[in-house]
């Protein structure tokens, strides 16, 4: 009976341990974990903007950024036929990651006007890695078929394109 008494009672302490074992093996464990990408943002800035007419009150020529950098805005006042604006801007990467120049959105560009985007800085697929520049020339002229004493306002608008190594 001593016997028994003695194996029951081991057998007990054998279960409580593999119980508290178990207890002890089967919390559950939480890890709270975060990632973050980067980002590709491509902003237009404005180094200067001229014209090849020096009469005062005849052409001019200017040019701002909208707020949210991405969009270059032109307006040229009191146009005539052959005046010509040049625009010296550039687009520079303010992202974290490398970003490509996409489609130029220029569809609002009035008949009377030829763009010309001089540079390979306006070439769809051109890379900009972060914190870089690259700066391009756009030219306006105004077509014979324009009214003299004329005003035109267009936009041009920078997409970012996929960009992969």
């Amino acid at each position: 009976m001593k016997r028994a008494f003695i194996l029951a009672l081991v057998l007990t302490l054998c279960l409580a341990t593999i119980g508290v074992a178990y207890a002890v093996w089967g919390e559950d464990v939480y890890i709270d974990g975060s990632a973050s990408t980067g980002y590709s943002d491509i902003e237009w800035s404005l180094k200067s903007f001229s014209d090849n007419d020096g009469n005062p009150g005849w052409g001019e020529v200017t040019a701002s950024i909208s707020d949210d950098m991405n969009t270059l805005n032109i307006e040229i006042t009191n146009a005539y036929p052959g005046y010509e604006a040049t625009i010296n801007c550039d687009l520079h990467n303010v992202g974290t990651v490398p970003a490509t120049v996409g489609d130029m959105d220029m569809t609002d560009i009035p008949d009377e006007l030829t763009i010309q985007l001089i540079g390979d800085t306006f070439a769809n697929g051109t890379v900009l890695y972060p914190c870089e520049e690259k700066i391009g020339t756009i030219k306006v002229l105004v077509n014979p078929s324009a009214e003299p004493s004329s005003k035109y306002a267009f936009n041009i608008i920078v997409d970012p394109g996929p960009w992969s190594p």
